[in-house]
């Protein structure tokens, strides 16, 4: 069964969509082990270098100054319980600056696409979800010239105007 939807749905879902991987991805670094190590790291390089100890095993990696001061030499980071040697300083800019960056760049963009007038996407757009290929469909429409804003705001709806006046003249086709 189709899902037929305008352009406006389309971006409020993949943006929520959107919003709930950036969701998950902060839960499941806030959900993994937490370390403080020790840098290994000239005390003003703009790069930390740092090693810690994960049941045993000395892992080493290097992230960027992510809001740790230049005269820290303990820095708390988090790491995946499955692949301990991925791991982020815990901070605003360790943690979220990322994900939350891309999805700004992916809802400036949708938006552009999706909720202004433009030639990508026209005014009548409308989207059809099903389960077999195409998954994603679009149909377009296109306004006839000279046609009123009021009448071309949804071309899918059934024009009851045209209907009542061929009633009132006699005709019930």
């Amino acid at each position: 069964m189709p899902i037929h939807f305008g352009k406006r749905t389309l971006f409020l879902f993949t943006n929520a969509f959107a919003a709930m991987l950036v969701c998950v991805y902060l839960l499941v670094w806030l959900l993994g082990g937490k370390s403080t190590t020790a840098t290994i790291t000239k005390p003003h390089a703009p790069q930390l270098n740092i090693a810690y100890r994960v049941d045993g095993v000395q892992y080493q990696t290097i992230h960027m100054r992510n809001d740790v001061d230049y005269g820290k030499t303990k820095v708390a980071i988090r790491y995946l319980r499955w692949r301990p040697q991925s791991s982020r300083v815990i901070s605003f800019l360790g943690l979220a600056a990322e994900p939350l960056g891309w999805w700004g760049i992916y809802l400036t963009a949708s938006a552009m696409l999706l909720l202004s007038n433009n030639t990508v996407f026209s005014k009548g757009t409308r989207f059809t979800l099903q389960r077999k290929f195409p998954y994603l469909s679009m149909d377009e429409f296109f306004p006839a010239a000279g046609a009123s804003r009021r009448k071309s705001a949804n071309p899918f709806r059934r024009n009851r105007s045209a209907t009542n006046n061929r009633i009132d003249r006699g005709h019930l086709s």
